[in-house]
Parts: structure tokens; C-alpha cells; sequence
């Protein structure tokens, strides 16, 4: 459980490979954690990990501590759908209406959602192929879920990362979109509202975003 100037942020990952990153810690705090993570992800993979995984699997997590302590996310979770040194981040963003993104402005797919416990809200999906140095083209996906109440936004948003990737976290994503719940202090819950200007049809699985 997370606390917020307004909101106690609460959810759960119940689907392996999802890592809570903390915030704050000191440089030997950071060298201990990166170590135990390390060595459970060694552990976790089992014959799935490979002599030179190491340099590379410290580095992603480096990374994640970094973007932590920078962004103004009220979690980052540092997601990790395969047996191998590839990750993605998910952040919990919660944010004044009037400061979030005009999600049917942007270009992307928008459909209709429902959080069990948060209300309706929507599903915004941006699918595009990018062009390395080498000429070689790879598939690349956002997706984001948003909740609003008139008031206060709350923004589950998944980095863009490989396609490949996005169809392997599905599962946790959805776990998570299903937990997730927001009150204030004194126990009132968050209860968002139709969003406007998204065409009426069923909600978009997230089986499309792949």
C-alpha cells in the first residue's frame, strides 16, 4: 500500500516477475538491493539463466531504481515477463483531472473499460514500428488504463516496450487492473466516471494490443 498527499493507493500482483521498486534508498541500500534482486531472479529463472545475464540484469535494475527516484509516479513496478535480461515498467500515476492528457486527442486506439473495484474508465493503445541503426524494424506498444472521477486521475500506463513483451505481461496487467483500489484517509472510496468522447462499443481486450 502506497500513500498519497490525497489517496491510499492499494493492489496486488499476484503474477510472477512483477518487482515494486522502492524509492529513497542510500548507495548501499541501492548495492544490497540490486544484489538480493539479482540473486532471486537467478534463482527464479533457474536453467532459464545464463553466465553473462549478470551485467545486464544489475543494469536494468540501475535503471529502475533511477526512474523511481525520478518520477512522480506513486509506484513503479519493473516488470519481467521472461526468463531472460529484458524488463519493462509500469507506473501508478494518479494526477489532478485537469493536469492528465486528452487521451482521445492522442494518437492511439481508445476503447471503453470497468475496474471492479475502481469503475469505468478507458484503454489507450498505441501500436508503432521503429527502425534501428541496423535497418532492422521492431514492433513497439504503449498501453495505458485511466480512471477519472472529476476530480482526481488514476493512470496505470505501460512504458513502450517489444510487442512480444506486452503479450507476456497481459496476465499480470489484468491482475493488477482487477485489485487495484483507491480511498482517502478517512476511508471514502475513488469512483470514476463514464469518460467522454469514445465511440459506444464493447471494451477492447488487451489481446488487441498485440
Amino acid at each position: 500500500m502506497t500513500r498519497t498527499t490525497e489517496w491510499v493507493v492499494s493492489l496486488e500482483t499476484a503474477e510472477p516477475g512483477w518487482l515494486l521498486v522502492p524509492s529513497d534508498l542510500s548507495s548501499h541500500e541501492r548495492d544490497t538491493w540490486i544484489a538480493e534482486i539479482s540473486d532471486e531472479l537467478r534463482t527464479a529463472w533457474a536453467d532459464g539463466w545464463q553466465d553473462g545475464y549478470e551485467a545486464t540484469v544489475r543494469h536494468w535494475l540501475e535503471i529502475a531504481l533511477e526512474d523511481r527516484d525520478t518520477s512522480a509516479a506513486h509506484m513503479v513496478f519493473q516488470v519481467w515477463p521472461v526468463f531472460a535480461p529484458v524488463a519493462a515498467l509500469c507506473r501508478v500515476i494518479v494526477v489532478p483531472s485537469r493536469e492528465a492528457p486528452a487521451w482521445t486527442e492522442i494518437d492511439g486506439v481508445v476503447h471503453r473499460v470497468h475496474a471492479a473495484s475502481v469503475g469505468p474508465g478507458l484503454q489507450w493503445a498505441r501500436r508503432r514500428t521503429v527502425i534501428d541503426d541496423e535497418g532492422e524494424k521492431y514492433e513497439l506498444c504503449s498501453l495505458s488504463y485511466v480512471f477519472d472521477d472529476g476530480e482526481s486521475t488514476l493512470i496505470v500506463a505501460l512504458e513502450e516496450t517489444a510487442v512480444e513483451l506486452v503479450s507476456r505481461i497481459l496476465t499480470g496487467f489484468v491482475g493488477l487492473l482487477d485489485s487495484i483500489r483507491m480511498e482517502t484517509e478517512n476511508g471514502d472510496s475513488f469512483a470514476s466516471v463514464e469518460p467522454r468522447g469514445i465511440l459506444e462499443d464493447s471494451p477492447w481486450t488487451l489481446e488487441e494490443a498485440t
